[in-house]
């Protein structure tokens, strides 16, 4: 296909990717001698005057940002047959495609790359740009340790109306936020949802809807019902679960607001190592013992070989590690029946040489012994008066008690009596003793919620709540 592809100045090398607009080659800038990326303009779109105007103002807009964690653009050619884009060229990959192929990373990796993402944003927040279009595919991992935003192509200056209708879709509908289904005006804060679910994106590789089917997921996100498996919300920090909840409020202006208060509250990452780095772009290695640096290695296909005799080793670890678990559960069984019916210790593995003593029989018990045993002691009286019937109160827990279901939108810590219990979204009821109970939903970003509960025995009492959020920047 390079062949049919010519661009003064520049050697074309390979296609390393294409889209809706726009293939991507891999090219030599035959002056400066340097690898770029020259993203060129599909030949039926040359003469669809939205489709250039689009193309040109994603090279404005890259142009004025100048930062680490964004692809830089070059230079914009508009000659002859050919519009193209000479940008930065990333030896790496995107994140949508790691994370469809692992299915999902680790909460650092994940927290280190949307760091690097919100600090992108922060640029270009404050250059007056909205990028719109924020997404796993335009976040790329560089194989030396970066991340860099690209694709700036549906990016717009909220000053700059003439460049776009604004009641125009535009974007990616899975990533989007509320108010772009809407077609309703945009501000930065609609960059900052498309964040929170590109986040969700690499933790769980799903998005953070209940539902599956493509109209059902862009009808919940226009009513703004979002909800996250605790599977993996589980792995972020309080604060920053209470960030990411924070950019999925429904209200744009109840949001964070832009990229510079997003990372002003972000707590500094841990830096991605080469190591995590290599892990996460491995699996794209080529099957034909291809030497090259990890992230060369671009291939169609995507395969990861594993060698036989590690293998083969990986297999004989795990059948010895089944072994010493069965073993242990047979040793505990054993443990236990015998000291039940014993009443002593089993003996030991080895002998110490001490002085002979007869040996006493053991006295197993009789049948009448051992249901004595088994039948519920009765309550200790103390000397105080007071009673601690240890066996009656944990049958009262199980027999007098009830549950308590906890919806609240948005999520909060939930104490019971004052002590830090669960947090919503809950996956399963809690149980408490029967009887009235003070139950305090707090939420950083909301006015907190008390009220006290009257949970009846053996019921289920289920309670909602919509937590009133305080005035955005009241709490930063």
């Amino acid at each position: 296909m390079s062949d049919s592809i010519t661009v003064k100045g520049y050697e074309i090398i390979k296609s390393i990717g294409s889209g809706g607009m726009s293939t991507v080659y891999e090219a030599i800038d035959k002056k400066l001698m340097r690898t770029v990326a020259l993203k060129v303009l599909h030949p039926h779109l040359r003469d669809n005057s939205q489709a250039t105007e689009r193309f040109k103002r994603e090279a404005l807009a890259a142009a004025k940002l100048d930062h680490p964690n964004i692809v830089r653009v070059y230079d914009y050619i508009a000659e002859g047959a050919a519009q193209c884009i000479v940008m930065e060229y990333v030896p790496g990959l995107d994140m949508e495609t790691i994370v469809r192929k692992l299915g999902g990373v680790p909460f650092p990796v994940a927290y280190a790359v949307m760091h690097a993402v919100a600090n992108a944003l922060k640029e270009a927040h404050a250059n007056g740009i909205i990028h719109r279009d924020i997404k796993p595919s335009n976040i790329l991992l560089h194989r030396n340790n970066r991340v860099l935003l690209s694709d700036f192509g549906m990016a717009r200056n909220p000053l700059e109306s003439h460049l776009t209708l604004s009641n125009a879709v535009a974007g990616t509908p899975c990533f989007m936020s509320p108010e772009q289904i809407a077609g309703k005006d945009l501000f930065f804060s609609c960059d900052i949802y498309s964040w929170a679910v590109s986040f969700y994106f690499l933790l769980s590789a799903g998005l953070p809807y209940r539902e599956k089917e493509f109209a059902q997921i862009i009808s919940s996100i226009h009513e703004g019902h979002t909800c996250m498996d605790e599977t993996f919300t589980a792995q972020m920090p309080p604060k920053v679960h209470g960030i990411v909840q924070h950019c999925f409020l429904f209200d744009p202006k109840e949001r964070i607001q832009d990229g510079s208060v997003l990372l002003g509250r972000m707590p500094a990452p841990e830096a991605l190592s080469q190591e995590q780095v290599d892990n996460l772009l491995q699996p794209f290695a080529l099957e034909n013992g291809d030497k090259r640096p990890v992230g060369d290695r671009m291939p169609k296909t995507m395969v990861y070989h594993t060698p036989s005799h590690k293998l083969g080793m990986e297999k004989l670890v795990r059948a010895l590690i089944t072994v010493g678990i069965v073993a242990a559960l047979a040793a505990g069984i054993y443990y236990s029946y015998y000291t039940y019916v014993t009443n002593t210790a089993p003996p030991a593995s080895h002998v110490v040489n001490e002085p002979d003593v007869p040996e006493k029989p053991v006295e197993r018990p009789s049948a009448a012994e051992r249901a004595a045993l088994a039948a519920p002691r009765a309550p200790v009286v103390r000397a105080s008066g007071m009673r601690k019937p240890r066996i009656a109160r944990e049958q009262a827990i199980v027999s007098d008690s009830g549950q308590l279901f906890i919806f609240s939108n948005p999520w909060a810590n939930i104490k019971i009596d004052g002590k830090q219990i669960s947090r919503t979204p809950m996956a399963a009821p809690l149980t408490l003793v029967a009887g009235k109970h003070r139950v305090e939903l707090i939420n950083d970003f909301c006015e907190p919620l008390a009220e006290e509960i009257d949970i009846p025995a053996k019921a289920i009492v289920r309670k909602r709540y919509t937590l009133q959020v305080l005035p955005s920047g009241s709490n930063q």
